[in-house]
């Protein structure tokens, strides 16, 4: 989100054709404006009513995607029961992305749109709908770069009627078909056509191509472009869950049998009075669910198309030629049991374990606008406050929050755009590992090739999460001689580089710091101790040292022996967070 509400406040005050990036020193090429009216919009809502004001969009947007969901499949298998399954099991297959507001939510409630109105078999086919389809792409390509959604959904539809018809005897069913089939891929040469009015042209078509030649490889972002794992069992905190592999399997089996089913079907029946064979499924919906498997095959991000198959698997369980009680009371067992299970599969084995990490129950929580801590806030404010400039370093997940809050003056290291090369998200991993790489450049010499002027260090040593990587730089520029330390405390140190091009960032800081009254001597930098001296309460807020450090303090020196050894070791602990190494020797 902190990407899209930083590009929409630039789109805003200059329009959506950039020649340069406004965020990253490192960047191979200027942002493609593939979502800028969507930025534009976020921006707006979070200038008019803050981030209140984003909270209820994104909760209104998830509600207008799950009710248009159970609207669809209410209205084609008339039964609110199995309407409520089908969007309850989408729930548990879409959350990781449904818990995110990003443009993409406007691609989702566009697909069902799509279907709603053009695809579906109760959706009419009119003239003036194709240039209608034309209208919806032109906006769609606007707002997020999943618009060619459109031109493929469509032409898999027709794809899937053109199949079956093959298979069909009667001449009424092809005729049928093939008009069905010929308007579909007209829709889909007609989004083609709308998809072009963009700012970038009919280039726009071609960026998903043009994707890896000089920006990172999509696989590089573990949990938004990585493979179903097919064969190995899920874990950790990374998408798909055990529940959502479960589910997700179960459409890949499903799916495939469905439209057997339908295809033998289909060939050993015969014609029914009016020339026309019998079918259990609309072709046009299996060539959805075909198309949204093999999308969920290749990123589980797409996972959230699912609602195809789960629709083709909810008609094909509530098809009214199996009504007779035997079947119906199956029905009715198997409801329940799903019921009962789903909200079982989704908190204890589902998405819960990662979509609960970006909620909290607590109304404190939400009084607050977002979580600072979460992105080491006080060394952006820093940052921000003293006014510093030129390129900075960070760790890739921080980039977005930093190109926010301090873009023009300063410009970042790697972000979520990943608008810079495989080699330098390659050389990110190298600086927090600060090892040789394996052209024997030392941790200085790549902050010297990117020309590194500020460097962001975050993090305590600590066991990473599973699957996820783990950034300690906070110490990798202790004392060294090219450097000197201009802030810090317990999970974040900024350090500036020495030299002349710096003396003005150097004299910025100085100014800030006299400003504010607190100790800081230009020559030998940002000292803890002094400032824990001079300045407690401005420690305490920066979060230097934690609230009750100075009642830590003194039970450390007078409280009994069980309280005071353990406020002593945990002193310690402070001291060597924020690299006091003689405090912490003399206390042990």
């Amino acid at each position: 989100l902190w990407l899209h509400l930083g590009l929409g406040r630039i789109y805003a005050a200059s329009g959506p054709i950039l020649t340069t990036d406004p965020f990253l020193h490192t960047a191979s090429s200027p942002p493609e404006a593939h979502g800028w009216l969507a930025d534009v919009f976020l921006h707006e809502v979070a200038q008019w009513t803050g981030f209140t004001g984003l909270r209820v969009l994104h909760a209104s947007i998830v509600v207008v995607f799950l009710g248009l969901a159970w609207w669809i499949v209410r209205r084609e298998t008339r039964s609110s029961m199995a309407a409520s399954l089908a969007v309850a099991t989408l729930t548990l297959l879409a959350a990781y992305r449904l818990v995110q507001l990003r443009p993409q939510l406007f691609s989702m409630v566009a697909v069902l749109v799509l279907y709603a109105c053009f695809l579906s078999k109760a959706a009419s086919i009119r003239a003036w709908k194709l240039a209608a389809i034309a209208a919806f792409a032109a906006v769609w390509a606007n707002v997020h770069p999943a618009f060619l959604l459109a031109p493929i959904l469509s032409a898999a539809a027709a794809t899937g009627l053109v199949g079956m018809a093959i298979t069909q005897r009667g001449a009424v069913r092809w005729n049928e078909d093939a008009r069905r089939a010929s308007y579909l891929a007209g829709l889909a040469v007609c989004a083609l056509a709308g998809a072009c009015l963009n700012p970038d042209g009919v280039d726009r078509l071609l960026l998903n191509l043009a994707a890896g030649n000089g920006t990172a490889s999509l696989g590089a972002v573990a949990d938004e472009w990585g493979a179903f794992p097919f064969l190995g069992w899920p874990g950790g905190n990374l998408p798909p869950t055990p529940a959502v592999w479960m589910a997700a399997w179960t459409l890949f089996l499903c799916v495939p049998a469905l439209g057997l089913r339908a295809l033998v079907h289909s060939s050993t029946r015969g014609e029914d009075d009016d020339g026309a064979t019998r079918r259990l499924l609309d072709p046009a919906l299996l060539g959805l669910a075909a198309a949204s498997l093999v999308a969920g095959a290749i990123a589980v991000r797409f996972l959230w198309l699912a609602f195809f198959p789960i629709l083709l698997v909810t008609i094909a369980w509530t098809d009214p030629r199996e009504a007779a009680p035997p079947h119906e009371s199956r029905r009715s067992t198997g409801g329940l049991a799903i019921a009962l299970v789903l909200p079982l599969a989704f908190y204890v084995f589902g998405p819960w374990a990662i979509v609960g990490q970006f909620t909290n129950a607590s109304v404190s929580a939400y009084q607050r606008a977002f979580p600072p801590e979460r992105y080491y806030g006080h060394a952006v404010w820093f940052l921000s406050d003293a006014g510093l400039e030129g390129n900075l370093y960070n760790p890739y997940f921080m980039g977005n929050f930093l190109g926010y809050w301090l873009e023009p003056k300063v410009k970042v290291f790697a972000n979520g755009s990943l608008r810079m090369s495989d080699r330098v998200l390659a050389t990110s991993h190298e600086i927090v590992s600060r090892l040789p790489n394996d052209r024997d450049e030392t941790f200085f010499d790549l902050l010297d090739r990117y020309a590194v002027d500020v460097f962001l260090g975050v993090g305590l040593p600590d066991i990473p999460r599973s699957r996820r990587p783990w950034h300690y730089t906070t110490t990798h520029l202790d004392r060294e001689p090219g450097w000197i330390l201009v802030f810090r405390n317990l999970e974040s140190a900024v350090h500036l580089r020495r030299d002349a091009a710096n003396a003005e960032n150097l004299a910025r800081i100085s100014a800030y710091y006299r400003r504010i009254g607190v100790p800081f001597d230009p020559a030998t930098g940002f000292d803890v101790a002094r400032v824990l001296r001079a300045a407690p309460r401005w420690a305490i807020e920066q979060g230097i040292v934690p609230v009750d450090f100075q009642a830590l303090q003194q039970a450390a020196s007078t409280a009994k022996k069980p309280r005071r050894m353990a406020a002593r070791d945990r002193l310690a602990s402070i001291y060597v967070a924020l690299g006091l190494y003689d405090q912490a020797i003399e206390l042990d």
